[in-house]
């Protein structure tokens, strides 16, 4: 466990914290957003890459997306400078053209922001069918915010892909509000060759996808984390042969992948392993799920672990928060009919996993059945 205080601490102590610690914002003023930074208009795809080139290294530019804009050509560097994309009044929409893979990339020191509580139109980022839509690859920080009145969707890898690959390096991504959906993975927060990612889900949904959150790390000395206050991760099916639809924490030899649930609702997911939550571990990593409050209800599983399944050496420790079992009523997580086992949690060949919160009867085997925290 020494790698993972090593990353609690890393999370704790990342400079790029500060970043969120300002709105580009001023409250409202007589019912009119009151702008802290430069407002300015983008009719076209072309007009939009020349406003973030334009923006000087430190400085900020907030653009309202005007109409539908065509992504062609490259993917949209944001380096050493804070960028905000509203739709001002209507609804904006960034679609995919051709020879793109990913319609943002945020490097060192690079901030987007997407939508803002105060804004009145809707800002929407379609894949259509194909692209990531924002890679958050910093070489050394990164970080983006979603806040409500945005939508991602229709992208078949991930609509956001956080992946930090070197040591020393942190990417994060904030989700305040919005909706993530139609898609492959919701979000893939991964690290590498000993990178830090770290996903927080403040509100908004994150629905039918074939799943709604991958923490993953494969690489010696790398963390991925995804701590959820609030929120929603629901009605997502995923592909035959997935464990963990809702959420899936996976790790390799050497590399820490924790998910931490404060607050918020798994429902309604489905996978062949773990509607709800899935974790998988190699030998000598470290796969944690830490249940601390929210409800995981409705998920279904076609063989074991309707609302949570842990696989081998993976970490599950709840200590709050609601789990139904088969005795949920319409709230019921379901393990497969004939051959399943565990509605409301099942563990494998991993004796790691524990509850300080439920009542008498609860079991982390085939045999959960009840009502888990009610």
């Amino acid at each position: 466990m020494n790698l993972l205080r090593r990353v609690v601490r890393a999370l704790a102590a990342a400079a790029v914290i500060t970043v969120f610690s300002s709105c580009p914002y001023n409250e409202p003023l007589r019912g009119e957003m009151q702008l802290a930074a430069e407002l300015v208009f983008a009719h076209s795809w072309e007009e939009l890459c020349d406003l973030i080139d334009g923006t000087p290294a430190g400085g900020s530019v907030i653009i309202s997306v005007q109409g539908t804009l065509e992504v062609n050509g490259s993917t949209q560097n944001i380096k050493n400078k804070e960028i905000t994309l509203i739709s001002f009044s209507s609804t904006g929409k960034i679609i995919r053209g051709s020879g793109i893979y990913a319609f943002f990339d945020i490097d060192e020191g690079g901030v987007l922001i997407l939508g803002h509580e105060h804004s009145r139109g809707t800002l929407v980022l379609d894949g259509e069918g194909s692209s990531i839509l924002i890679e958050i690859t910093p070489s050394h920080s990164g970080a983006c915010v979603m806040n409500k009145g945005v939508i991602l969707r229709n992208s078949p890898t991930a609509a956001v892909d956080i992946y930090a690959d070197g040591l020393g390096v942190f990417g994060s991504f904030t989700m305040n509000g919005g909706t993530i959906t139609e898609g492959g993975t919701g979000v893939i927060v991964a690290g590498s060759l000993g990178g830090t990612t770290l996903f927080t889900m403040n509100g908004g949904t994150i629905t039918k996808n074939k799943r709604g959150v991958s923490v993953e790390n494969k690489d010696s000395g790398s963390a991925a984390a995804f701590i959820m206050n609030g929120g929603t991760i629901k009605d997502n099916t995923a592909d035959t042969g997935t464990i963990g639809c809702g959420v899936s924490v996976l790790a390799a030899t050497g590399a820490a992948a924790v998910f931490t649930m404060n607050s918020g609702t798994i429902s309604g997911n489905t996978a062949d392993y773990g509607g709800g939550v899935g974790v998988v571990v190699s030998s000598g990593a470290t796969a944690v799920f830490a249940m601390k409050g929210g409800t995981i209800k409705d998920n279904t599983a076609e063989f074991n672990g309707g609302g949570v399944c842990v696989h081998s050496d993976g970490e599950f420790v709840k200590t709050g928060g609601t789990i139904y079992g088969s005795n949920g009523g319409v709230n019921s997580n379901k393990a497969g009919s004939s051959t399943g086992s565990g509605h409301a949690a099942y563990v494998f060949d991993g004796p790691k996993s524990r509850d300080t919160s439920a009542g008498p009867g609860v079991k982390l085997d085939s045999g959960t059945t009840d009502n888990w925290g009610q």
